[in-house]
């Protein structure tokens, strides 16, 4: 295939495909180092009682470590090799944290290599982003207003009574602190923009 034919291929979509082929061997990873782990704890947990009941009767095995008839040590061994070695397991753990950083290795790379394209791709996302916010940010400076307006009536309203007028109106100071805080916004810089 010449570079004629071929299509060219969003960036976005190219890091999304490496983002996802390193989110699913990084949860790989994840899931076969739980694996290793449970696994491990019960082979720790069966050979501590095996010693630990060889220990209290001797009987229980010959000379060689082996269970001498059906008993308690035999059920033990037959649970130990149901879960199987532990090295093989090991080496599939690693193999697979093997491939999720090379898997992240290759996110990041491609990353550094295309930033520009990528921030420029992102643009559109980012202007709607800072739009929202822009507009949440209205909406807080409206609900901050309104609170604050609230609060300075009960505040009037306390005043009426001679006893309780040395107290406050803790609303006050939290809401005018959002009105000031919506008021002074203005308008925040696109998240694709690097200086």
């Amino acid at each position: 295939m010449t570079t004629a034919t071929r299509k060219k291929t969003d960036p976005l979509t190219e890091l999304e495909a490496r983002e996802q082929a390193h989110a699913e061997a990084k949860a790989t990873a994840s899931d076969l180092g739980s694996e290793w782990g449970t696994r491990s704890r019960q082979l720790q947990a069966l050979h501590d009682e095996r010693r630990r009941l060889v220990f209290h009767d001797p009987t229980l095995v010959d000379h060689t470590g082996a269970a001498v008839g059906d008993n308690r040590i035999a059920e033990i061994d037959a649970e130990i090799a149901k879960l199987g070695d532990l090295g093989e397991l090991e080496s599939r753990l690693a193999h697979a944290r093997q491939i999720a950083d090379s898997a992240k290795q290759a996110v990041d790379g491609y990353a550094a290599a295309h930033l520009d394209e990528l921030l420029a791709a992102l643009e559109p996302e980012a202007e709607a982003a800072v739009a929202n916010m822009a507009a949440a940010m209205a909406a807080l400076g409206d609900a901050a207003s309104e609170y604050l307006n609230m609060a300075q009536r009960v505040n009037a309203l306390k005043g009426t009574n001679p006893g309780r007028r040395h107290l406050r109106v803790p609303a006050i100071d939290t809401a005018s602190d959002l009105v000031r805080m919506a008021e002074h916004f203005g308008t925040p810089p696109l998240p694709t923009e690097v200086r």
